[in-house]
């Protein structure tokens, strides 16, 4: 999230063509809010590019305390917490992502 366009993934299409996924995206720390654009590219089987978009993005980064908080507030179990896609390990210091499996604790909840 330094502001400059980097590969985020590599993706095999069903028609076995590629999908390439790249990313500018900028952190501003003060408000937890990550904004940037993301890249598709994708390619078939022949590797000539078949299409190209993007697509502005916006999110906010929880700190783990904060989302654990309000999973159990609206009633979900934590049952897994992952580093990234391929389900490693979650390293405080070292995971690019929280990858979260969540459970419904108590049933359905009611609104009010």
């Amino acid at each position: 999230m330094n502001g400059k366009l980097s590969q985020r993934g590599k993706y095999l299409l069903p028609d076995q063509g590629t999908l390439f996924l790249s990313a500018i995206q900028h952190y501003d720390a003060a408000n937890q809010v990550v904004n940037g654009t993301q890249f598709y590219e994708a390619y078939d089987a022949f590797g000539e590019m078949e299409s190209k978009s993007f697509a502005d993005i916006q999110f906010y980064l929880h700190q783990k305390d904060e989302f654990e908080e309000l999973v159990k507030s609206e009633g979900f179990s934590i049952l897994d917490l992952y580093g990234d896609y391929s389900h490693s390990q979650f390293g405080k210091d070292k995971s690019p992502f929280m990858i979260w499996k969540l459970g419904n604790a108590s049933g359905p909840r009611k609104r009010d």
